[in-house]
């Protein structure tokens, strides 16, 4: 599955919380996401995925994520 999304919103499209505490957006210039979905059963979504995401709290502190993955995500339409 490929699907590629632009955006000019000012809210993030993208989420991720890192060491259980800082919140990390798609929300400035350069960032991005990218998911791929390897399977798909039962309603259930297996996959990978990297990103350049930025820190929420205003310090603009950027985390480069690499080789995540997750499993047994549901699928909501």
């Amino acid at each position: 599955m490929t699907s590629t999304t632009t955006t000019s919103w000012n809210l993030a499209d993208h989420y991720c919380g890192v060491n259980g505490n800082d919140i990390y957006t798609s929300s400035e210039v350069g960032d991005f996401a990218t998911i791929n979905i390897s399977s798909i059963h039962s309603g259930y979504a297996d996959g990978s995925f990297t990103a350049r995401l930025t820190n929420i709290n205003g310090s603009l502190a950027r985390v480069d994520v690499t080789n995540g993955e997750f499993h047994n995500v549901k699928i909501v339409e």
